[in-house]
């Protein structure tokens, strides 16, 4: 009879399509979705196994002598889903290794990167170890220099020179304390320079102090500067405060009707991402007369060059004292402004 073969036929393909399906499973690895596709093949193909031993056995054979509709519509399905199956498994496969080969690519990738941070990571602290050493080295160096002209001063017996070799110290102890705080520092780049300030103070004032009670203020922000910008302003600071120390207070009086001889010194931030530098002594002052741009007092000359150097907004007030007033930015340093 053509129904049992119409049945026979759907029963074959719906089984294979199952054992299809089932193959699916390890290939996708998606479990749940195929095994609820595998249970309801299965079903159908259980349901016409009913319907195929029922039409033997002559259950139906008044009913089922000649093939429905419904009978040629599950044969085609069931030809169409093996057929499906069968195209899919090959793609399915090639997918499957593509993404492996993608998975693959990606964790080489991800090793190759993590290695090539590590030789970066490694490179770096090398060259940060080297930069310490330089700059402990460089310390070391001009700490030599202070003790050379030291051991020179101690052979000197003219008040003049003595005191031209001591500027000198305090210029190389300027240049030597940015080193110091550099090796010292987390960032090599910059360094605190309200830190820096403070021991250079101090240490002015015990090379140049004469004996006098002056007093000192200060008002220090939080600021960073780069090496570009630390030497100039500290050798800046070093100057004027060596020179009010050393020429300010005749006597050991202010020149006013202050009763404390004083000093004070003020970094802050400006606008613009500048800073404000500002240094007053309560001192008899310059002379009326002075042109401070273009004096030939090689104190002053070296304040006006450091000033350029650093392009400083440079101001001097010689009322009621002195007071330098400069204004500049950070200059930026080219190897340390390439990696920043």
């Amino acid at each position: 009879m053509l129904i049992i073969f119409i049945l026979g036929i759907s029963i074959m393909l719906q089984f294979t399509a199952v054992i299809l399906a089932w193959r699916m499973i390890p290939i996708t690895g998606g479990r749940k979705g195929w095994l609820l596709i595998c249970a309801a093949i299965f079903m159908m193909a259980v349901r016409r196994c009913i319907t195929l031993f029922m039409i033997i056995f002559k259950d139906l054979s008044e009913n089922r002598e000649f093939s429905s509709a419904d009978d040629w519509v599950t044969l085609v399905i069931s030809a169409f889903m093996v057929v499906g199956l069968l195209r899919i498994e090959p793609l399915l496969f090639s997918l499957k290794n593509a993404t492996k080969n993608v998975v693959d690519e990606r964790s080489q990738l991800i090793t190759e990167i993590r290695e090539a941070d590590k030789q970066i990571r490694d490179a770096l602290s090398e060259k940060e170890v080297l930069l310490r050493e330089i700059h402990h080295r460089v310390k070391n160096n001009l700490a030599s220099l202070i003790s050379l002209t030291e051991l020179q001063i101690a052979h000197i017996h003219d008040p003049e020179t003595i005191r031209i070799f001591k500027q000198l110290q305090s210029q190389i102890m300027t240049m030597s304390l940015v080193h110091k705080n550099l090796y010292q520092a987390e960032n090599l780049a910059r360094i605190s320079f309200g830190e820096y300030l403070k021991e250079l103070i101090n240490n002015v004032f015990q090379i140049f102090g004469t004996g006098q009670t002056i007093s000192l203020k200060t008002e220090i922000g939080n600021v960073f500067f780069n090496i570009d910008t630390a030497i100039p302003c500290g050798l800046i600071i070093n100057e004027i405060i060596s020179n009010a120390l050393k020429y300010a207070f005749p006597g050991g009086k202010p020149c006013r009707l202050e009763s404390v001889c004083e000093i004070s010194v003020m970094l802050v931030h400006y606008e613009n991402n500048r800073f404000m530098l500002i240094i007053r002594d309560n001192g008899v002052g310059l002379p009326q007369d002075m042109d401070w741009r273009n004096t030939e007092t090689l104190g002053l000359k070296l304040v006006n060059m450091l000033s350029r150097q650093i392009r400083a907004e440079l101001n001097i007030d010689i009322h009621n004292g002195t007071t330098f007033k400069l204004i500049f930015a950070e200059q930026k340093s080219p190897d340390f402004h390439r990696h920043n």
